[in-house]
């Protein structure tokens, strides 16, 4: 399942990398189908744990439209319902880290300040997850 999972992020990073947007219809149907997945193995209580951090992020990016897409809290929630909480969080933290330090080299090397996609990070610490 880990490389399905890197194959729709390598599909969802193509996208966010083109147009800094993914459309909610590629995450509304896979969000479903991870529900149902994470229900069926994990039981309930498991799923609102491992969807939480998802749902964190759908909060601050409606708080913080600029700073955060939606697309990225609903790619979380898919996570937590297919890999749990913590491995979820771990990804998330790598993630906006590694973002945070190529943003920061990127504004002092090239005077650039636009936004950045989320995504690709995400895809690169997935498969360095699957390399451990």
């Amino acid at each position: 399942m880990d490389y399905i999972v890197l194959g729709y992020l390598f599909i969802l990073s193509v996208m966010d990398i083109r147009s800094k947007k993914v459309p909610l219809i590629a995450l509304i149907f896979p969000l479903a189908a991870a529900i149902v997945y994470g229900f069926c193995t994990t039981g309930f209580w498991n799923l609102v744990l491992g969807i939480m951090p998802g749902i964190l992020l759908c909060v601050l990016s409606v708080c913080f439209p600029k700073s955060l897409g939606l697309g990225d809290g609903l790619l979380g929630i898919i996570c937590g319902a297919l890999y749990g909480w913590r491995r979820t969080c771990m990804w998330f933290l790598f993630g906006l880290t590694m973002a945070a330090a190529f943003g920061i080299c990127r504004a002092i090397w090239y005077r650039r300040t636009e936004s950045m996609p989320l995504i690709p990070f995400l895809t690169i610490i997935h498969i360095g997850a699957l390399l451990k």
